[in-house]
């Protein structure tokens, strides 16, 4: 059930890289702007990361790892309506501003909850397959940072972004409803 749960998490993440980036980009046509959102998902990352780990030592996982989807959830909820509503879109550059919102909390969601999720594995799966479980983690992280930004870019040209935000709000609470699955570690 992990791997089903996290297949939501690591596709979305992929993908919400890719479509705050040209979204940014279409809003503001600066090319600064998309550094600045990189670093505003960079900055909470590296800040908190150091506290990650001692947060999943001191709070069950499963509920941290529950918590970072819900949070993602929340986060591409908030872009997509934003997008339906006419707010973030170019006709109000100056929009940009919730991408670098959405950017910090993700970047704070991720550095706080990768730890539990690292950490989860070995409490979930027996010894003897303890490997074969980091090296499948490990593939399915690798796949999806590969394919996540292809499946971004086809639903950004077809179907637009609102429905990109809301594919991964929805890839989010699927990873929430496999999490429930998972025993209290």
């Amino acid at each position: 059930m992990y791997f089903f749960g996290m297949i939501g998490q690591w596709s979305s993440f992929s993908m919400e890289q890719v479509a705050r980036s040209y979204l940014v980009y279409e809003i503001t046509g600066s090319k600064t702007m998309l550094g600045i959102i990189g670093l505003s998902g960079a900055l909470p990352m590296l800040a908190l990361s150091l506290f990650g780990g001692a947060v999943a030592d001191r709070f069950p996982k499963k509920y941290l790892i529950q918590l970072s989807q819900i949070g993602m959830t929340l986060v591409f909820l908030g872009y997509g309506i934003t997008v339906n509503i006419g707010y973030l879109t170019e006709a109000h550059p100056e929009s940009w501003w919730v991408l670098v919102v959405g950017g910090l909390i993700m970047g704070a969601i991720i550095a706080l909850a990768m730890p539990a999720r690292g950490a989860v594995i070995p409490e979930i799966v027996n010894r003897e397959k303890l490997m074969n479980a980091i090296a499948l983690n490990t593939m399915g992280m690798s796949f999806f940072q590969l394919a996540g930004p292809a499946i971004a870019g086809y639903v950004i040209a077809g179907f637009g972004y609102a429905n990109i935000f809301y594919l991964m709000a929805g890839l989010n609470a699927a990873a929430i409803i496999f999490t429930t699955f998972l025993p209290k570690t």
